[in-house]
């Protein structure tokens, strides 16, 4: 291991020591004083609010503390027959690789977010901002 090696480790030990004494502080301190998290949190989502209005990007509210749930696909009545009588018939052991199995495959059916958001753009010049945004950098392009 040469030095520079060594001092590049050392750096990055102390970044996440850093980083891991910030959140914990961070933590600690929501704790202590709810409110004034809360009024951060709500002045960041207005600034964010801003931003995309300025952008003339329109999102839908969504609703607070809502842990997302699986995308639910349109499966026919024999398919649901037969995943309610394989669920049934797993033992324990093996539920839980069933289960992200399942879920696997139904995000293949599912569209990508990129797609969504190329569908849901209204004017060329914001289809070209995206393919600058979300493409490969000018660099790795041919």
């Amino acid at each position: 291991m040469s030095f520079i090696e060594f001092l590049g480790f050392i750096i990055s030990i102390f970044a996440m020591v850093f980083l891991f004494i910030r959140k914990t502080m961070e933590n600690r301190r929501r704790r202590l004083h709810p409110e004034e998290f809360e009024q951060e949190h709500e002045e960041e989502e207005r600034a964010v609010e801003e931003l995309l209005a300025s952008l003339n990007i329109h999102l839908e509210p969504q609703p607070q503390h809502k842990s997302p749930s699986p995308p639910q696909a349109k499966l026919s009545p024999t398919k649901m027959q037969k995943i309610k009588e394989t669920t049934q018939a797993v033992t324990p052991s093996n539920k839980f690789t069933f289960q992200l199995h399942e879920y696997h495959s139904i995000q293949k059916r599912s569209s990508s977010r990129g797609y969504r958001l190329i569908h849901q753009v209204g004017s060329p010049q914001d289809i070209i901002v995206f393919h600058e945004i979300l493409g490969p950098p000018k660099g790795l392009k041919p």
